[in-house]
């Protein structure tokens, strides 16, 4: 008795989901996301399932915003541009020129790295027992044309 078994072999930078693997810039991400129905949040946490906690909308975008406002600018050694200067607050008095600061370092990387997002108000104050800072930005998503299309969100970092 023979049997007779074939695999289907993938194609070079497909995934076996048939999603484009590899190299992608921001946008290209982004649409793979959406392909694939969500991505894991941020802070990382478990689900009922016993897997990382995935979503969409706007806790995926507050996820997204939150990891690239986490990351020190020049962390990732494959994406030196990723991340926030927000580390450069570290041991600053806060005062005008702190607020103002965290003001652009929040500003600046999510324009250029999450065009779904406008950063509407950052604040900052200190962390209960003066260790440190937290940032809180609050942000709307935004369309293509850059109009506000749903309600307003926050995220807080801390700095320390």
């Amino acid at each position: 008795m023979t049997v007779e078994v074939s695999y289907q072999l993938e194609q070079a930078n497909q995934s076996s989901a048939g999603l484009p693997t590899g190299a992608a810039s921001p946008a290209e991400v982004l649409a793979r996301v959406r392909l694939a129905g969500g991505a894991i949040l941020r802070p990382f946490r478990r689900d009922l399932k016993n897997d990382f906690a995935r979503g969409r909308g706007n806790p995926l975008l507050a996820s997204r915003i939150g990891q690239i406002l986490g990351t020190e600018e020049g962390e990732l050694e494959y994406d030196a541009a990723f991340g926030s200067r927000l580390h450069l607050l570290r041991h600053r008095n806060l005062d005008e020129t702190t607020q103002e600061l965290a003001r652009f370092y929040v500003e600046e990387p999510v324009r250029r790295l999450e065009p779904e997002a406008r950063v509407t108000r950052v604040t900052v104050e200190k962390l209960a027992g003066g260790n440190g800072l937290l940032v809180n930005a609050k942000f709307v998503p935004v369309d293509k044309k850059g109009n506000a299309v749903g309600p307003e969100e926050s995220v807080a970092v801390p700095v320390r």
